[in-house]
Protein backbone atom coordinates (compact mmCIF):
# COMPACT_ATOMS: atom_id res chain seq x y z
CA UNK A 1 0.00 0.00 0.00
CA UNK A 2 2.88 2.41 0.57
CA UNK A 3 3.81 1.99 -3.23
CA UNK A 4 0.38 3.76 -4.05
CA UNK A 5 1.26 6.67 -1.80
CA UNK A 6 4.87 7.04 -3.60
CA UNK A 7 3.49 6.18 -6.79
CA UNK A 8 0.85 9.68 -6.39
CA UNK A 9 4.60 11.47 -5.82
CA UNK A 10 6.02 9.97 -8.62
CA UNK A 11 3.11 10.23 -11.05
CA UNK A 12 2.46 14.16 -9.88
CA UNK A 13 3.79 16.00 -12.71
CA UNK A 14 1.21 18.57 -13.19
CA UNK A 15 0.88 18.89 -9.27
CA UNK A 16 2.06 22.31 -7.83
CA UNK A 17 4.62 22.72 -4.69
CA UNK A 18 1.82 22.71 -2.53
CA UNK A 19 -0.09 19.59 -3.44
CA UNK A 20 3.40 18.16 -3.55
CA UNK A 21 4.42 19.26 0.14
CA UNK A 22 0.87 17.64 1.13
CA UNK A 23 2.07 14.39 -0.73
CA UNK A 24 5.65 14.26 1.09
CA UNK A 25 3.44 14.93 4.39
CA UNK A 26 1.02 12.00 3.58
CA UNK A 27 4.10 9.86 3.41
CA UNK A 28 5.05 10.99 6.74
CA UNK A 29 1.55 10.03 8.02
CA UNK A 30 1.63 6.43 6.48
CA UNK A 31 5.28 5.39 7.85
CA UNK A 32 3.79 6.66 11.01
CA UNK A 33 1.06 3.42 11.14
CA UNK A 34 3.56 1.24 10.14
CA UNK A 35 0.30 -0.35 9.32
CA UNK A 36 -1.03 -1.07 5.62
CA UNK A 37 -3.04 1.97 4.53
CA UNK A 38 -6.35 0.91 2.64
CA UNK A 39 -6.52 0.96 -1.04
CA UNK A 40 -7.99 3.70 -2.73
CA UNK A 41 -7.51 4.84 -6.78
CA UNK A 42 -5.73 7.67 -7.89
CA UNK A 43 -6.41 9.19 -11.28
CA UNK A 44 -4.06 12.10 -11.44
CA UNK A 45 -6.88 14.48 -12.24
CA UNK A 46 -5.73 17.37 -9.55
CA UNK A 47 -4.61 18.11 -6.57
CA UNK A 48 -7.88 17.66 -4.95
CA UNK A 49 -7.40 13.97 -5.26
CA UNK A 50 -4.51 14.66 -2.91
CA UNK A 51 -6.72 16.43 -0.34
CA UNK A 52 -9.25 13.76 -0.47
CA UNK A 53 -6.05 11.35 -0.22
CA UNK A 54 -5.25 13.10 3.02
CA UNK A 55 -8.46 12.72 4.15
CA UNK A 56 -8.51 9.36 3.94
CA UNK A 57 -5.32 9.19 5.76
CA UNK A 58 -6.76 11.07 8.45
CA UNK A 59 -9.67 8.69 9.30
CA UNK A 60 -7.35 6.07 9.35
CA UNK A 61 -5.13 7.68 11.83
CA UNK A 62 -8.25 8.19 13.99
CA UNK A 63 -9.49 4.63 13.39
CA UNK A 64 -5.54 3.48 14.90
CA UNK A 65 -5.64 5.59 17.27
CA UNK A 66 -2.41 7.83 16.55
CA UNK A 67 -1.90 11.37 17.16
CA UNK A 68 -0.28 12.82 13.63
CA UNK A 69 0.62 15.85 15.55
CA UNK A 70 2.81 13.98 17.81
CA UNK A 71 3.43 10.54 16.55
CA UNK A 72 2.35 8.60 19.49
CA UNK A 73 -0.19 5.51 19.92
CA UNK A 74 -2.55 7.48 22.12
CA UNK A 75 -2.90 4.30 24.45
CA UNK A 76 0.69 4.47 25.17
CA UNK A 77 0.38 7.85 26.32
CA UNK A 78 -2.58 6.67 28.67
CA UNK A 79 -0.31 4.15 29.75
CA UNK A 80 2.68 6.59 30.24
CA UNK A 81 0.44 9.06 32.40
CA UNK A 82 -0.76 6.00 34.27
CA UNK A 83 2.51 4.97 35.25
CA UNK A 84 3.16 8.41 36.11
CA UNK A 85 0.40 8.95 38.30
CA UNK A 86 1.34 5.63 40.18
CA UNK A 87 5.13 6.70 40.49
CA UNK A 88 3.94 9.89 42.13
CA UNK A 89 1.63 7.93 44.50
CA UNK A 90 4.64 5.27 45.78
CA UNK A 91 7.04 8.25 45.94
CA UNK A 92 4.26 10.15 48.28
CA UNK A 93 4.36 7.21 50.37
CA UNK A 94 7.98 6.59 50.78
CA UNK A 95 7.63 9.95 51.69
CA UNK A 96 5.49 10.01 54.37
CA UNK A 97 7.09 6.39 56.10
CA UNK A 98 9.87 8.20 55.89
CA UNK A 99 9.60 10.58 58.03
CA UNK A 100 8.27 7.55 60.17
CA UNK A 101 11.06 5.83 59.78
CA UNK A 102 13.23 8.93 61.19
CA UNK A 103 11.09 10.00 64.20
CA UNK A 104 11.22 5.60 65.47
CA UNK A 105 15.05 5.60 64.61
CA UNK A 106 15.68 9.08 66.69
CA UNK A 107 13.74 7.89 69.54
CA UNK A 108 14.94 4.35 69.50
CA UNK A 109 18.44 5.94 69.19
CA UNK A 110 17.46 7.40 72.53
CA UNK A 111 16.39 4.14 73.92
CA UNK A 112 19.24 2.69 72.62
CA UNK A 113 22.05 5.00 74.11
CA UNK A 114 20.14 4.49 77.62
CA UNK A 115 20.19 0.74 77.29
CA UNK A 116 23.95 0.25 76.86
CA UNK A 117 25.00 2.37 79.64
CA UNK A 118 22.89 0.26 81.85
CA UNK A 119 23.70 -3.21 80.10
CA UNK A 120 27.82 -1.93 80.18
CA UNK A 121 27.63 -0.55 83.77
CA UNK A 122 25.79 -3.64 84.77
CA UNK A 123 27.60 -6.42 83.26
CA UNK A 124 24.48 -7.86 81.40
CA UNK A 125 25.63 -9.65 78.36
CA UNK A 126 22.09 -9.98 77.06
CA UNK A 127 18.29 -9.59 77.65
CA UNK A 128 15.52 -11.79 77.71
CA UNK A 129 12.23 -10.71 75.89
CA UNK A 130 8.93 -11.73 75.04
CA UNK A 131 9.67 -11.17 71.44
CA UNK A 132 13.25 -12.66 71.75
CA UNK A 133 17.05 -11.16 72.97
CA UNK A 134 18.93 -8.39 72.93
CA UNK A 135 22.52 -8.90 72.81
CA UNK A 136 24.98 -6.31 73.98
CA UNK A 137 27.92 -6.45 71.24
CA UNK A 138 31.23 -4.55 71.06
CA UNK A 139 32.30 -3.91 67.22
CA UNK A 140 35.81 -2.70 65.99
CA UNK A 141 34.78 -1.00 63.12
CA UNK A 142 37.37 1.08 61.31
CA UNK A 143 36.77 4.79 60.30
CA UNK A 144 35.12 5.94 56.98
CA UNK A 145 37.49 6.60 54.14
CA UNK A 146 36.92 9.78 53.49
CA UNK A 147 38.89 12.21 50.58
CA UNK A 148 40.37 14.33 53.48
CA UNK A 149 41.49 11.00 55.01
CA UNK A 150 43.01 9.59 52.65
CA UNK A 151 44.77 12.74 52.13
CA UNK A 152 45.99 12.62 55.23
CA UNK A 153 47.01 9.07 55.27
CA UNK A 154 49.24 9.15 52.61
CA UNK A 155 50.91 12.10 53.98
CA UNK A 156 51.60 10.12 56.54
CA UNK A 157 52.88 7.31 54.63
CA UNK A 158 55.37 9.49 52.11
CA UNK A 159 57.59 11.16 54.05
CA UNK A 160 57.26 13.86 50.86
CA UNK A 161 54.10 15.73 51.02
CA UNK A 162 54.12 16.50 46.88
CA UNK A 163 54.38 12.86 46.68
CA UNK A 164 51.01 12.11 48.43
CA UNK A 165 49.84 15.00 46.81
CA UNK A 166 50.22 13.65 43.86
CA UNK A 167 48.89 10.36 44.46
CA UNK A 168 46.04 11.61 46.38
CA UNK A 169 45.45 13.65 42.63
CA UNK A 170 46.29 10.33 40.67
CA UNK A 171 43.77 8.18 42.45
CA UNK A 172 40.98 10.76 42.34
CA UNK A 173 41.42 11.01 38.38
CA UNK A 174 41.44 7.43 37.37
CA UNK A 175 38.22 6.78 39.38
CA UNK A 176 35.69 5.62 36.87
CA UNK A 177 31.97 7.37 36.40
CA UNK A 178 29.22 5.30 35.72
CA UNK A 179 25.67 6.65 35.05
CA UNK A 180 22.90 5.86 37.09
CA UNK A 181 19.45 6.51 35.54
CA UNK A 182 16.76 7.60 38.05
CA UNK A 183 13.74 9.45 38.67
CA UNK A 184 13.91 12.58 41.09
CA UNK A 185 11.20 14.77 41.89
CA UNK A 186 11.27 18.20 42.59
CA UNK A 187 8.38 19.63 44.68
CA UNK A 188 6.68 22.95 44.18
Amino acid sequence: MYIIIIMVILDANNLDTKSLSMSTDMIKRSVILKNPLPSFEHNNKDSSDISSILNKIDQVEKDYDVDSDLNIDKVKVATFEDNVKKWVECDDKITELRIQLSKLNRDKNKYNKNIIEFMRDQGLEDITTSTGTIKFNKDNKPETLTDKLLREKLVMYFTNSAQAEDLHNFIKKNLKNRDIYKLERVKK
